[in-house]
C-alpha cells in the first residue's frame, strides 16, 4: 500500500476511503478503522478494514474481526470514522433509524478499547472516533461513548483536504447522478453479425480504420444523450455490423489507447501522438467537468459494444474497467475486469487493471494537491 501521512486525524475520513478504493461517491452507514504508525511529527495510514454496518447480521463476529485486526497491526494511533446515513444534525435527537448502528459502533469501540490492553504497554492507546455525515464531522470522547449509545459533541465543518475527496467534481457524482452500470452481453443470435465482423476486423481480413471509426462516433454521441439508451444505442452506432467494427478496432492496442486518451484528456482522434506517448498525457491531466463528460459518453459507447462482443473478447470490458478506475467507480470498475478476465484471462489490460484494484492504486488526478 502507499504511504499516507497525515498530520491531523480527522484527515482520516478522507484518506481512509482513498486505501479502500472508495474516492468519490461519498460512503453510507460504513465505518472505517484506521491503524496509524507514528512517523516523526506525523501519522501514517497503516492498514484500513471496513465494515458495512448495514449487512451486519453476526455482530459478536464483526466485534472479534475488528478486534484482531488492530491487536494484529499493533499500531501506535487508532482512529475510526463512522459515515452516518443521514444529517449530523437530525442524528442529535434518539432516532430508532439509527438504534442499531449506534449500539453496534458502541460495542466495537468497547471491545477494541479493551484489546488494546493487550498491546506492548509502550503501545497503550485509546481508540479516537470521528463521525461524519460527509459535510460535518465530530470527535468522540471516551466519555461519550457508553454500553448501547452515543452522545454526540460539537459538530465541524470538514476541512478543504478532506472534502477535496467530496468535491472535486462537483455536481457531477452526487447519488442522483450515477455513471452507468456494467451491460451484460445480450443473447448470441442478437450478436451473431457482430462477432462474425469483430473477428474479422480483429484477424485483418477486413479492413477498418479505427481512429476514423471511433472519431465518428463519439462525434456522433456528443450531443445525442437520449440515444444512448440501451434501446436506442445500437441504431446510434449505426447497427451490429458497425458495432462488430468498433469491437474489432479495440483489438489493436493502439486505437484501445487513443479511445482511452479522448476520454480522459480530449485528444482528437485525428492528433499525431505516439502509442508510447498516450498513458504519459493521460497522468497529466487533471479532473474536469470536461472529462466526466466525455467518459460517460465513451462508458456508454464501450457498454453496448461490450454487450454484443465475443465470448474470449475483452477489450471493451478491459476499457470500461480502466475508465471507472479512473473515474473512482471502484466496484464497477472491479465487475468489468471480472468479465475481461473471464472472456480472455491473458488479456493484458485486463491484468493491469486487476492489479491497480488489488493494490489500491489511485488514479493520478487523485494524487494531486
Amino acid at each position: 500500500m502507499k504511504p499516507y501521512v497525515i498530520t491531523q486525524l480527522q484527515d482520516c475520513l478522507y484518506y481512509a476511503r482513498d486505501v479502500v478504493g472508495e474516492q468519490l461517491l461519498p460512503p453510507r452507514n460504513i465505518l472505517y478503522v484506521c491503524t496509524l504508525r507514528t512517523v516523526n511529527e506525523a501519522s501514517q495510514i497503516r492498514a484500513v478494514v471496513r465494515v458495512d454496518l448495514t449487512v451486519c447480521d453476526d455482530q459478536a463476529r464483526i466485534r472479534e474481526k475488528v478486534s484482531e485486526f488492530v491487536v494484529d497491526t499493533e499500531p501506535d494511533e487508532l482512529v475510526m470514522c463512522w459515515y452516518i446515513k443521514n444529517s449530523l444534525e437530525n442524528a442529535r435527537t434518539p432516532d430508532v433509524e439509527y438504534a442499531a448502528e449506534t449500539r453496534l459502533i458502541a460495542q466495537i469501540y468497547t471491545q477494541v478499547k479493551e484489546s488494546l490492553q493487550h498491546l506492548p504497554a509502550y503501545r497503550k492507546l485509546k481508540p479516537t472516533l470521528l463521525v461524519t455525515d460527509n459535510c460535518q464531522w465530530t470527535e468522540i470522547a471516551e466519555t461519550q461513548v457508553h454500553n448501547d449509545t452515543i452522545v454526540l459533541g460539537e459538530l465541524n465543518s470538514l476541512s478543504e483536504s478532506v472534502k477535496r475527496g467530496f468535491d472535486c467534481a462537483p455536481g457531477t457524482w452526487g447519488e442522483s447522478n450515477p455513471i452507468e452500470g456494467i451491460w451484460q452481453r445480450v443473447s448470441f443470435n442478437r450478436r451473431k453479425r457482430s462477432i462474425e465482423i469483430e473477428q474479422e476486423v480483429a484477424s485483418g481480413s477486413l479492413a477498418a480504420n479505427g481512429m476514423l471509426l471511433w472519431a465518428n462516433t463519439m462525434k456522433k454521441v456528443a450531443s445525442s444523450a437520449d440515444s444512448l439508451l440501451p434501446n436506442q444505442v445500437t441504431e446510434t452506432l449505426g447497427g451490429h455490423s458497425r458495432i462488430g467494427k468498433l469491437n474489432g478496432t479495440l483489438h489493436d492496442s493502439h486505437t484501445r489507447d487513443r479511445v482511452l486518451l479522448w476520454a480522459i484528456s480530449g485528444v482528437p482522434f485525428n492528433d499525431d501522438v505516439a502509442w508510447a506517448d498516450c498513458y504519459q498525457l493521460m497522468r497529466t491531466t487533471p479532473m474536469s467537468e470536461e472529462l466526466v463528460v466525455r467518459t460517460r459518453k465513451t462508458i456508454t459507447v464501450l457498454n453496448a459494444c461490450a454487450s454484443f462482443s465475443a465470448e474470449d473478447s475483452a477489450c471493451a470490458y478491459a476499457t470500461l474497467a480502466y475508465l471507472y478506475w479512473w473515474v473512482g467507480q471502484v466496484t464497477l470498475a472491479r465487475q468489468a475486469t471480472e468479465l475481461a478476465r473471464e472472456s480472455d484471462p491473458s488479456y493484458r489490460l485486463s491484468q493491469l487493471i486487476e492489479a491497480i484494484l488489488e493494490g489500491g492504486i489511485l488514479p493520478p488526478w487523485a494524487l494531486e494537491g
